[in-house]
């Protein structure tokens, strides 16, 4: 973003659970912040689901690309699937009619 939020956030993630369609926005202050915001997106979404994720998906950019990241997803058994990056056709939900 070319603006900070209030809290001085200027990057954000998308989070999209594929079987409900829900999108959640996690606020970052560097990209570095990305593991921090996929771990609260995943209490609320595993919470309110009831279900554990089992993949992820990116467009392998360097905020879900890092060491750290990398070895928190291997570390909870996450398949990590890495789709083009600017190409929403290849990144759509699998299923949008659920």
């Amino acid at each position: 973003m070319h603006t900070s939020s209030i809290n001085g956030e200027t990057y954000f993630g998308t989070f999209t659970d594929d079987n409900s369609g829900r999108v959640r926005i996690g606020l970052l202050q560097t990209k570095d912040g990305a593991l921090l915001a996929f771990e609260s997106y995943r209490v609320k979404a595993e919470g309110v689901s009831g279900n554990q994720i089992k993949s992820m998906g990116s467009d392998g950019g360097g905020e879900y690309l890092n060491m750290e990241f990398e070895k928190y997803l291997a570390e909870s058994g996450f398949q990590h699937r890495i789709r083009p990056p600017y190409g929403p056709a290849q990144n759509r939900l699998t299923d949008p009619m659920k």
